[in-house]
């Protein structure tokens, strides 16, 4: 059974109990400029899902709020993994493109999406644009990277 209470439905009782999760916190310090609204970026997190979207803030040039779009995409991601959550852990890709196809908020953001299955640890990735992301270890790992 899951940890957080809003998710705890999704994973069926006769499943093997969950041994990999994330252990995350989310802060968000925007720019001076930009606090009034929040910052122009979102994320959203979860036992077996990590994801920032970094609002493009050109897209302030030509009027348009960048949070509107990088808030919309998380809220979207958010949404389908919620919906399906065992299809999404296997294939990131897939969740971060039904999301894109699914906004209709103008703008743009660069994107990491993280999984993580909870019975075998393997962890996948989705990115969008120039986001990137880097795991530190205290020991070193011998394991296998596709």
């Amino acid at each position: 059974m899951l940890k957080n209470s809003h998710v705890s439905g999704y994973m069926p009782a006769q499943q093997p109990p969950m041994r990999f999760r994330f252990e995350f916190g989310e802060s968000k310090i925007p720019h001076p400029e930009k606090a009034y609204k929040g910052g122009e970026d979102a994320c959203f997190a979860d036992d077996n899902i990590l994801v920032v979207a970094d609002g493009v803030g050109g897209w302030a040039d030509r009027g348009v709020d960048p949070s509107l779009y990088s808030n919309k995409l998380c809220q979207l991601i958010r949404d389908n993994f919620y919906r399906n959550p065992y299809f999404y852990i296997a294939d990131p890709r897939q969740l971060l493109v039904d999301s894109v196809a699914a906004n209709v908020e103008v703008g743009s953001a660069t994107v990491t999406v993280l999984t993580l299955e909870p019975t075998t640890g393997i962890l996948r990735s989705a990115y969008l644009g120039d986001s990137v992301f880097s795991i530190y270890r205290a020991t070193p790992y011998h394991g296998y990277i596709e």
